[in-house]
C-alpha cells in the first residue's frame, strides 16, 4: 500500500478477499457478524428474566444460570463486568434503577450496544467505511466504555460495596 492509496489497501488482497462493499472489502462481513451478536445480546436481554433472589437466570420456567460469576467463584474477587448481565436484563425490562445498582457502567455499555445498530447498519447500506473522524470517535468512546467499566469495578473494590446481590 502506498501513502496515496485511497482504496485502504485492497489491491493488496486477492479479489476472493474483496468480499464487502467498503473499499477494503472487509468491513461488511464484521459488520454483519457485530450486528448479529449485538442483536443476540439484546433480544436475549429481553428474554430473560431475573430470578427472585436477584442471582439466577431464566427464561420462562426454565432456569438458564443459579448465579455465580466465574472470576468471584474461581478467585473470589469480582470482575469489572459483575453484574453486567444482571445490569443489562433490568435495563432490557426497563429496570432503570435495579441496572444501576448491578452495575454503573451497565446503563452505558447498554445504551452503545443499542447504538451499534444503527451504525453498523449505516455501514453496510452506505457502501464505504465511515470517515476518518467518526471511526476516531467511535474507537474514543469504546475507551472511554473500558474507562467507565474499570472505574465502576475500582470503585466497588475500594469502597467494599459489590454490586446487588
Amino acid at each position: 500500500m502506498t501513502p496515496g492509496d485511497s482504496n485502504g489497501g485492497a489491491a493488496l488482497l486477492p479479489a476472493s478477499a474483496r468480499t464487502g462493499p467498503g473499499p477494503s472489502g472487509m468491513d461488511a462481513p464484521w459488520d454483519r457478524i457485530l450486528l448479529a451478536v449485538f442483536a443476540g445480546v439484546v433480544v436475549l436481554a429481553a428474554l430473560l428474566e431475573l430470578q427472585p433472589d436477584g442471582y439466577g437466570l431464566h427464561l420462562g420456567p426454565f432456569p438458564v444460570t443459579s448465579g455465580g460469576c466465574f472470576s468471584r467463584t474461581v478467585f473470589g474477587v469480582n470482575c469489572p463486568g459483575c453484574g453486567l448481565t444482571r445490569s443489562f436484563v433490568s435495563l432490557a425490562h426497563g429496570r432503570w434503577r435495579e441496572a444501576w445498582r448491578y452495575n454503573r457502567a451497565g446503563g452505558l455499555l447498554f445504551a452503545a450496544l443499542v447504538l451499534q445498530f444503527p451504525w453498523r447498519a449505516w455501514r453496510l447500506l452506505r457502501g464505504r467505511p465511515h470517515p476518518r473522524p467518526a471511526e476516531r470517535a467511535a474507537e474514543a468512546g469504546g475507551w472511554l466504555l473500558l474507562v467507565a467499566l474499570v472505574a465502576n469495578w475500582l470503585w466497588n473494590l475500594v469502597s467494599g460495596t459489590p454490586p446487588l446481590p
